[in-house]
C-alpha cells in the first residue's frame, strides 16, 4: 500500500492490489465538553461491489449515529 500525492482539501486516496470494486465510507462526530477529553462516535459502511449493495450511508444509518450519540453522552447537542 502506498499513499498517493494529492492537492490540499481533497479526499485521501490510497492504492492497493487487487479487484478494487470496493470502497469503506465513514460517518462520524466528535463531541466537546468544557473539562472533559472528546469523544469520537462513527459509523463505519463496507461497499465491497455486489449487485444491489448499496454504495453509501441510508439517512437511517445517520439517524442511528445521531442518537446514539445523545443517548451516551445522556445531554443536548449543538451541530455545527
Amino acid at each position: 500500500m502506498r499513499r498517493v500525492d494529492r492537492p490540499p482539501a481533497a479526499h485521501p486516496v490510497v492504492t492497493v492490489r487487487g479487484k478494487g470494486s470496493g470502497r469503506a465510507n465513514m460517518a462520524g462526530v466528535i463531541c466537546f465538553r468544557d473539562g472533559e477529553r472528546p469523544h469520537l462516535f462513527y459509523r463505519l459502511h463496507i461497499y465491497r461491489g455486489r449487485k444491489g449493495e448499496p454504495k453509501s450511508f441510508p439517512s437511517t444509518d445517520y439517524r442511528d449515529l445521531i442518537v446514539a450519540t445523545q443517548q451516551h453522552l445522556d445531554a443536548p447537542l449543538v451541530w455545527r
